[in-house]
């Protein structure tokens, strides 16, 4: 502040990186008052001249407020409309961020040190807390899903990756610091944890990008080492890294491309109680390579559930899917024919597991990279048999994108405006060849094809000058840890609209403006002791 030293100052707004970087991960008024505290420090500290000069000769800080400056612009344009206003108020922290980081001072080394290192232990803190309480509430939380109360288990996946990131920055890549052998083992736990939390979690997203971060590390790594022995050491890592997911890819792909050879003239027509069973269709689902619809007797089924559950058979499982639908799919995994004698063969475990909503046996207590590719794939075989992708995580998003794009169509220059994407959306999603419910009616699950709709090609090329801008300045920073928050954030990017709402946008906005623009320089790291 103009009354106070430089050197107060200084302590004051590394007191609020401090806070902010304790806070990202604990809901969204922390977020809101860290951007609101450094804002307000800006104001007050002066020496405005100074720090506008100081703006202007950060490159990376100008990139991201030249894609404010796109946000903001087409909101005010479109000003009273008040989704106008809110989407001005929403993406204000990546203002605030870019403003103040990048006209103020770079942090000194000890201070980057002390802010990473208490997001690693907040981040950590977190996700215990989160783990903890979803396993003693396990009974009510059947979805990995809720298992982050704060933001959406993709947000968290991504500030967990940043944590892990970082862990690996202090045990990898900063050997000229000294780091106790407490602290390292601090670290290795931190390491260990994120990295269980991020497969729990089963995020697609997480997934990509961890095996994307496996392959820079390894092949950084192995670059390094003047030991040969090391570096095939790294590389061997690599190689095992990419064989395990490939492996188990191609297990899980076999249940969809070996099935079961059925000769419809030598099926049984009827149960072993003598009730018909319905007509076999070989063009029906799959499950572990299976025929769904062999074998389906709707009278037993409806007739002798009730004698092995009281959850009736025509309601919800726990996680609201048709009980039937789970029943019959579960049956099928196991190789049991859906009629009495199938049922009879069901252990109470079973039954416990089909009343949580649980469709393959395989996957009961399975909740992680197998049970997610397996599901991702019987996604798209279901979308491929002309069956309507409507909450599937995966699938669902090829008609978001296809809306999307149907309503960029119309609006190709200029884009809709951030006023009118929802609206624009929800008037093409009834006109499209597949119809969602109108509660999936969601946006396109992609941030660049977002950018593309909102703001025409005329805005769309300005951000994406600015995002390949914030590449090549991360990657000439030579640092793993701007690095890997690029690869991170353009991953993310692909799969969500990671800068709708708040947690996404100040990963993207802290992150990016911390490592880019208040980071000290390489040369200062490497010889700080």
């Amino acid at each position: 502040m103009w009354f106070l030293s430089k050197q107060v100052n200084s302590i004051i707004y590394f007191s609020i990186l401090i806070f902010a970087s304790l806070t990202l991960v604990w809901g969204n008024f922390p977020l809101t008052l860290s951007a609101c505290f450094l804002f307000a420090f800006w104001l007050f500290e002066g020496d405005y001249k100074q720090k506008i000069k100081r703006l202007f000769t950060s490159t990376a800080a100008l990139f991201f407020l030249i894609i404010s400056f796109v946000v903001f612009s087409w909101a005010l344009f479109q000003l009273p409309h008040p989704q106008a206003y809110k989407d001005i108020l929403e993406n204000a922290p990546l203002l605030v961020f870019a403003f103040v980081m990048g006209s103020k001072e770079r942090v000194s080394v000890v201070q980057m040190h002390s802010i990473l290192v208490v997001f690693v232990l907040s981040i950590t803190a977190n996700t215990l807390f989160n783990y903890t309480y979803f396993i003693f509430n396990s009974l009510e939380y059947d979805d990995v899903r809720n298992a982050s109360l704060f933001m959406s288990y993709i947000r968290l996946s991504l500030y967990t990756l940043i944590g892990i990131v970082i862990t690996i920055y202090y045990l990898f890549y900063h050997k000229h610091l000294h780091i106790s052998k407490k602290q390292r083992i601090v670290l290795w736990c931190c390491f260990i944890w994120l990295l269980f939390f991020v497969l729990f979690l089963g995020s697609i997203t997480g997934y990509v990008v961890l095996l994307t971060l496996s392959v820079i590390f390894a092949f950084s790594q192995s670059f390094k080492q003047k030991n040969r022995q090391t570096r095939i050491m790294f590389l061997l890592f690599l190689v095992v890294c990419l064989s395990t997911v490939a492996g188990i890819f191609l297990h899980e792909l076999k249940f969809f491309t070996k099935t079961e050879k059925v000769v419809v003239s030598q099926l049984d027509s009827v149960t072993l109680l003598a009730n018909p069973y319905e007509p076999f269709n070989q063009n029906s689902m799959l499950e572990n390579g299976k025929w769904v619809n062999k074998y389906i007797c709707d009278t037993e089924i409806n007739a002798f559930w009730k004698l092995y559950s009281d959850m009736p058979i025509q309601g919800k499982d726990k996680k609201m899917q048709p009980l039937k639908s789970t029943l019959i799919r579960y049956l099928t995994s196991k190789g049991l024919r859906k009629d009495a004698s199938g049922l009879k063969h069901l252990s109470k475990e079973d039954i416990e597991n089909i009343e949580n909503g649980c469709t393959n046996y395989r996957f009961a207590n399975n909740h992680y990279l197998s049970h997610r590719i397996y599901e991702i794939l019987w996604e798209f075989h279901f979308y491929f048999q002309g069956n309507n992708p409507a909450g599937h995580s995966v699938t669902q998003r090829v008609e978001f994108v296809k809306c999307a794009y149907k309503v960029h169509q119309k609006n190709k220059i200029w884009g809709t405006g951030p006023a009118n994407f929802t609206s624009e959306l929800h008037a093409q999603y009834p006109l499209q060849d597949i119809v969602l419910p109108s509660k999936y009616w969601n946006k396109p699950h992609n941030q660049f094809l977002s950018f593309l709709v909102q703001y025409g090609f005329v805005g769309f090329t300005i951000i994406m000058i600015c995002f390949i801008g914030i590449y090549i300045y991360a990657q000439r920073s030579r640092s793993i840890l701007s690095v890997s928050w690029f690869v991170i954030t353009a991953i993310s990017f692909l799969n969500e609209d990671t800068l709708e709402g708040i947690n996404g946008l100040v990963f993207f906005a802290f992150f990016g403006c911390f490592f880019l623009c208040s980071q000290p320089k390489k040369a200062r790291i490497k010889h700080a002791k």
